[in-house]
């Protein structure tokens, strides 16, 4: 098991990071676009323009939860304990991705981590790991009926 050491935070971070990595994506834009068109018209042809066809970011976000369901495979129950709550609220914010293979790596790291817990409930139902699958259920729940 990978033990709560800085290298596993490193490791959980860089992930973290990475299963958000859009740079032609920014849902948290506030400002209207069209109020900078005129001034980029002149600036950029359309012969330089890029397009989502060239865009390979999403492959990115794949090894990203291909990274996070590793760490989830080996991580410790404390470990994981400690990064639940990041770990899954980027993991539910990742299901709307606009790459449907990013979603179904997405939808399958929550898979292994409901495993991975399961398996730690056996030993002590009442550990934090239980008690912090249980609060997000719901949640879960809610996602994989709207997708």
């Amino acid at each position: 098991n990978v033990q709560g050491d800085e290298g596993t935070a490193a490791r959980f971070a860089c992930a973290l990071k990475y299963i958000s990595y859009d740079p032609n994506f920014d849902d948290d834009e506030t400002e209207d676009m069209d109020t900078y068109e005129d001034e980029d018209e002149d600036v950029y042809s359309d012969d330089d323009e890029y397009n989502d066809d060239d865009d390979e970011s999403w492959k990115v976000r794949r090894a990203a939860a291909k990274m996070l369901s590793s760490l989830v495979g080996v991580a410790s129950e404390p470990t994981l304990s400690e990064h639940y709550d990041d770990v899954m609220s980027k993991l539910l914010a990742r299901t709307k991705d606009r790459e449907p293979s990013v979603q179904l790596d997405v939808f399958s790291v929550i898979g292994d981590i409901v495993r991975v817990g399961a398996k730690f409930r056996e030993h002590d139902p009442e550990s934090k790991m239980s008690a912090k699958l249980r609060e997000t259920t719901t949640d879960v729940i809610r996602i994989i009926i709207r997708e």
